[in-house]
């Protein structure tokens, strides 16, 4: 490791970062008694979980990489500013690999983001569910074939759950006993999870393992509460219905099962909007799919009902002026995206156009500065634009662009 001669000592570490240098044109940057700049990676930890949470909480996790560096800085800090230790107890995890048994890692190209589990047709409570059967400090072999393991379980005790009803009865000490000795035994949630399927199985009263089981998921988050009530008329296939193998349209396109089961996702999603309604008057529903899709698609969920907005997915410029186009050219110019607003405000919705650009490069930043002003001239009544910064090359400027255009042409 290369030794800093500037610093007093080699293990010195910087607590505020100031605008200068490299980090002239940094986005985030506060004025302070040290000169404009903005927090050190180690001192915005302590000042988040000490602003947060006071100078004394039980609990800080992190992965095993972060031992040796930034939390040894983190906790040096900590009894440096306060006098005394803020964290009772360091949890480090283990790491998630790939099979063959390398790391997942951004800077080695082998990382998976949610978005991506989400498009395969999983739901974020799978991976949730998957990583809590697991213990932290065990190395977790990350697979599709794992995930639909996770997948299957939850779902099950989400199906007995919803069997229970919604009326909530007494907790069961004993399971309550057993189920807090599995977290105080270093967080062992895979006995965690074991202790609440061993509580679904019991001959207990309904009443009791429901409100048992909810008082469980105060600590598992896997929303049990949710599932536990079932509307009249409603087939378990609807309360589960992410387990249906994803009836979003970009999924069925995938598989060339579109036109065969399009009838199926229109009273499908009609049914879900009534259902969101119903529950939650004040929710606004939306449905967008690719810009690339066929005319007799774009009518078909157009008029799903129950629906606030209907649109597209797609980007500002034609797959003829280069750069990156999913599909066939998803492209929102043109008659391709005016199909949609045409299709919406038939069906007395309002049109969205969801506008991405995840993986612009700087080389195709030119298509969006061509492509703004003509996308936000277009009778589109909503846009969104979402991007992940950390593949969005110049995000500072893509995002400057957008403003610029927003204020001249909306």
């Amino acid at each position: 490791v290369e030794v800093d001669l500037e610093k007093k000592h080699p293990a010195d570490f910087v607590l505020w970062m100031k605008k200068t240098g490299k980090y002239e044109k940094h986005l985030m940057n506060w004025d302070s008694p040290w000169g404009v700049g903005f927090p050190g990676w180690h001192i915005e930890c302590t000042a988040m979980g000490v602003a947060l949470l006071g100078e004394s909480f039980d609990i800080h996790t992190g992965g095993i990489d972060h031992i040796p560096v930034h939390h040894t800085n983190e906790r040096a800090q900590n009894i440096g500013a306060f006098g005394h230790p803020v964290v009772k107890y360091w949890i480090h995890n283990e790491w998630v690999i790939n099979k063959d048994k390398s790391k997942i890692s951004k800077s080695k190209g082998t990382k998976t983001y949610l978005p991506n589990l989400v498009d395969m047709g999983f739901d974020p409570m799978d991976i949730r569910y998957y990583l809590l059967s697991i213990n932290y400090r065990t190395k977790i072999q990350f697979s599709r074939e794992a995930l639909e393991g996770a997948r299957n379980a939850r779902i099950a005790i989400t199906r007995r759950v919803a069997e229970l009803g919604s009326k909530k009865g007494n907790l069961l000490s004993e399971f309550v006993q057993k189920f807090k000795d599995s977290l105080e035994d270093n967080l062992n949630m895979s006995k965690a999870v074991a202790i609440l399927n061993e509580l679904l199985r019991s001959n207990n009263q309904k009443e009791d393992i429901l409100a048992t089981v909810l008082d469980f998921d105060r600590v598992l988050g896997l929303d049990l509460d949710k599932v536990s009530v079932k509307e009249k008329g409603m087939e378990d296939e609807f309360h589960f219905y992410l387990n249906i193998e994803r009836l979003a349209p970009g999924v069925i396109a995938r598989h060339n099962k579109m036109y065969k089961v399009i009838s199926a996702n229109v009273d499908f999603y009609s049914r879900l909007n009534k259902y969101v309604k119903t529950k939650y008057p004040d929710k606004t529903t939306c449905l967008f799919i690719y810009s690339s899709y066929e005319d007799e698609i774009i009518n078909k969920m157009a008029a799903i009902e129950y629906l606030d907005y209907f649109g597209a997915d797609g980007r500002p410029w034609h797959s003829a002026d280069g750069g990156q186009l999913e599909g066939n050219g998803k492209t929102l110019l043109g008659t391709q995206g005016q199909r949609f607003i045409d299709a919406a405000h038939a069906n007395n919705k309002k049109s969205l156009f969801l506008m991405e650009n995840h993986n612009l490069k700087k080389a195709d930043i030119h298509l969006l500065e061509k492509g703004m002003p003509q996308l936000l001239q277009m009778d589109v009544d909503q846009l969104i634009y979402y991007y992940y910064p950390r593949n969005v090359e110049e995000p500072d400027k893509t995002m400057e662009i957008i403003k610029w255009n927003l204020k001249k042409y909306r």
